[in-house]
């Protein structure tokens, strides 16, 4: 199953924030200024994409696209985990 990349870092930032205490950032459109598509980012995915890019989770397209509906790649996946991982153990 192919996952948009709104949903893999959904899931990190739950992870983050259920299981290591992470707070969502206060200003959420503020977090997601640092990329030049964030209206593109599903409404119930905003606060988890920011969670996700504060903790350092979110790889980016060159120019500061997020690309919300696209699909994870291998490699973004393989970053996003090693770096999750990173933040867990």
């Amino acid at each position: 199953m192919n996952l948009p990349k709104s949903q893999s870092y959904s899931v990190s930032a739950r992870i983050l924030r259920n299981e290591m205490k992470y707070a969502t950032p206060k200003y959420i459109n503020a977090s997601l200024k640092g990329f030049n598509d964030a209206t593109s980012i599903p409404d119930w995915a905003k606060s988890d994409v920011a969670l996700a890019a504060y903790a350092g989770l979110v790889t980016t397209h060159t120019g500061g696209k997020f690309g919300s509906e696209e699909e994870m790649t291998r490699g973004n996946a393989a970053i996003a985990v090693w770096r999750l991982y990173n933040k867990i153990f």
